[in-house]
């Protein structure tokens, strides 16, 4: 019986000690933002398509239009919760986010230049930000209303509904207050793809413009800044990065990443992670190849690495590393240190009377 008791604390203590371990590594974290995102499982967001819809089988908005068209886009939230919640409705143009994904989410300004008529989609809505309460257990019908130019315009346009679920205010603070960092990451991203002429017939076009190494995420990447200039979408793009030291054949890095779509009409900056341990002081030379469909665009481009950049990126990466714990995590490692002394003084104290006995 007292073998089958010392096994029993042996296995509590393993289990405190692997719990010590997940909090020391920021994993126990992990766990309280996932439970804390069950919270926003209380709701969800429907498109009320039209009949007119070009394509009936797709999940999203798309439609043919013509010049000075006024068009009605309506969502339908439904909250299931037993309390009204308060929601951001977002109407924003398409961008192409540092992983190489279209995001609804970003609400930036398009950047200009030279040779390009372009038209913002998030421009032709009456109310693009809107904020509405829904009461428990009931649904709203949230409409964007949007008239097209008077001018005719070739390409895509297209743009998403992002909705997200506002906190309460006071609790968050209350939170950061306390050093507590829950991250509710929850959100409903609709596309809306309007289009007069089907198919585009303008072709394809891809442009890279400078390179240069950051900091990210607590990790070292390079940043190809870029651009889709055509008003059309860029669809499974392949991108391959060989990299070679200024005045060297030898292969010195090479980065692959596949599956990217391109907004159109967008500048835009990849992110490709880059090991800390092969970036070095120096000048380089990029080669890079993108593909999609049919489409094949290659560039060299050349790009230097100062010390300063790289000590300024060691630094950022050693303050991540030092993050001190909030308090709920001290918290929890008191407790946890407690239980663990708790048992090893009951494991010491039945060792000790078995040795008496």
């Amino acid at each position: 019986m007292k073998k089958v008791s010392k096994k029993k604390l042996r296995i509590v203590l393993f289990f405190s000690a692997f719990l010590l371990s997940m909090l020391t590594n920021g994993t126990l974290s992990i766990i309280v933002n996932a439970e804390s995102n069950q919270e926003q499982l209380s709701y969800e967001v429907k498109p009320l398509l039209e009949k007119e819809q070009t394509d009936s089988s797709l999940d999203y908005f798309y439609y043919q239009v013509a010049p000075n068209e006024q068009k009605k886009i309506a969502v339908e939230i439904k909250n299931h919760a037993k309390k009204p919640q308060t929601f951001n409705v977002e109407f924003n143009r398409a961008n192409t986010n540092g992983n190489g994904m279209i995001d609804y989410s970003l609400n930036k300004k398009i950047k200009e230049y030279e040779g390009t008529s372009k038209i913002d989609i998030q421009e032709l809505v009456d109310k693009p930000n809107q904020k509405v309460t829904v009461e428990a257990n009931s649904s709203k019908t949230v409409t964007f209303h949007l008239t097209l130019p008077e001018h005719r315009y070739e390409g895509i346009l297209l743009g998403g509904i992002y909705v997200t679920l506002i906190n309460d205010m006071s609790q968050k603070k209350s939170q950061q207050s306390e050093g507590i960092e829950l991250q509710h990451t929850l959100a409903y991203a609709i596309a809306v793809m309007l289009q007069e002429e089907i198919p585009y017939q303008g072709g394809n076009q891809l442009n890279v413009d400078s390179l240069n190494i950051a900091e990210k995420d607590n990790q070292s990447i390079l940043k190809i800044h870029m651009q889709n200039p055509k008003p059309n979408v860029l669809n499974k793009v392949k991108m391959t990065i060989k990299i070679y030291r200024e005045g060297e054949d030898k292969l010195y890095s090479e980065m692959v990443q596949e599956n990217m779509n391109f907004a159109p009409e967008d500048w835009f900056s990849l992110e490709v992670p880059w090991a800390r341990e092969k970036i070095q002081s120096g000048r380089y030379e990029a080669q890079l190849l993108f593909s999609s469909g049919e489409n094949n665009w290659a560039f060299k481009k050349k790009f230097s690495v100062t010390q300063d950049e790289i000590k300024q990126i060691e630094k950022k990466l050693i303050s991540q590393d030092k993050k001190p714990m909030s308090k709920l995590n001290i918290y929890i490692f008191i407790t946890l240190m407690t239980i663990i002394i708790i048992l090893l003084i009951l494991l010491s104290v039945k060792k000790r009377k078995g040795l008496d006995g």
